[in-house]
């Protein structure tokens, strides 16, 4: 938790704290409204977002109240090749990138270092692999950008499907790296 809240002071120029007392100050009562209000009124993109109402409003901003395993279980139950392809690019990312954590969800699993910088979540094709890139990044005819992000936030824009693990390539771990230096 200190490295994140570490994280504020160096991306935002605010403590933890003081966006929590912000937070405390937010008009609205429901959770996505809240979100927007942070956006809109300061900047404060989704993540942070939600990490300081989680501390201002526990009670109705309870992430992190489940098991991380659990949520990965749940989440890949009806996709158990998707899910060894998910634990090979975990792996990789967590021991490539400095400071790297997964923080599991009910419907994907972002890999966050400073900031967001991946989302991995399984489809029936394969596990995909969103990945947060700077506007304009050249695509190819297995990165491709997304009319619209997937889950998780507005900046994961960029994703590729891993059919299996022979398709996590030099060049997929390419674009994950670019993602993480991105997002430093």
């Amino acid at each position: 938790m200190q490295s994140v809240a570490d994280t504020f002071v160096k991306d935002t120029g605010k403590t933890l704290d003081e966006w929590v007392e912000i937070a405390r100050t937010c008009p609205e009562v429901k959770p996505r409204a809240q979100i927007a209000w942070f956006k809109a009124t300061y900047g404060l993109l989704q993540n942070r977002a939600m990490f300081a109402l989680s501390i201002a409003f526990p009670e109705i901003h309870n992430i992190g109240d489940e098991n991380p395993e659990d949520l990965v279980d749940t989440l890949f139950a009806k996709y158990p090749i998707e899910k060894d392809i998910y634990h090979e690019v975990l792996h990789y990312c967590l021991a490539n990138y400095k400071g790297s954590v997964a923080s599991p969800r009910k419907a994907y699993v972002p890999l966050v270092a400073s900031k967001t910088f991946a989302l991995l979540l399984p489809s029936k094709d394969g596990l995909i692999v969103s990945m947060v890139l700077p506007e304009n990044y050249p695509t190819t005819d297995k990165l491709l950008l997304s009319k619209k992000p997937f889950v998780g936030g507005e900046r994961n824009k960029y994703h590729v499907e891993l059919k299996d693990a022979d398709s996590f390539t030099s060049e997929v771990k390419g674009w994950l790296l670019a993602a993480y230096e991105f997002n430093q």
